[in-house]
């Protein structure tokens, strides 16, 4: 199963993303409480091994302060599997939060390990945006 769609559990996908493109537009108008109780009802629609239930799951958590509660469920989704665009922001939002939570080096180790092969967030010789240190350069400045 993984990142795929199974037909038993969810019949329209297209309709399900709507949803859930629906459901990030409205956070600011929910409570912390309702928006993550509306992500979870819209992940739970998807099979238990479903990446892209376990990543909505992760965003909405970090979107409403808890990176340390996304940082778990990120690793996950990555690991049953995410796709394209999901998993960009999956590699992406992963790094972030570890840097929230003060784990640079952490945030450098999994953001190389994840973002190997085309398509991915950053390439060999990248560094993340404000780790430039653990990658072993003097300053975060940009390279000109």
């Amino acid at each position: 199963m993984g990142a795929g769609w199974t037909d038993d559990i969810i019949t329209d996908p297209v309709s399900w993303e709507q949803r859930v493109s629906d459901a990030w537009v409205s956070l600011d108008k929910r409570s912390e409480e309702n928006f993550l109780s509306l992500i979870e009802t819209l992940a739970t629609e998807l099979p238990p091994d479903s990446g892209i239930g376990v990543f909505e799951r992760a965003a909405s958590l970090d979107s409403t302060g808890h990176p340390d509660l996304a940082v778990p469920l990120y690793r996950q989704a990555l690991d049953l599997g995410l796709t394209s665009e999901r998993r960009r922001r999956a590699v992406i939002q992963l790094s972030s939060s570890l840097r929230n939570l003060d784990q640079p080096e952490t945030s450098v180790t999994d953001l190389r390990r994840n973002s190997s092969g085309e398509g991915q967030p950053t390439g060999r010789g990248t560094c993340p945006v404000g780790t430039a240190r653990s990658c072993g350069r003097a300053s975060s400045r940009p390279r000109t």
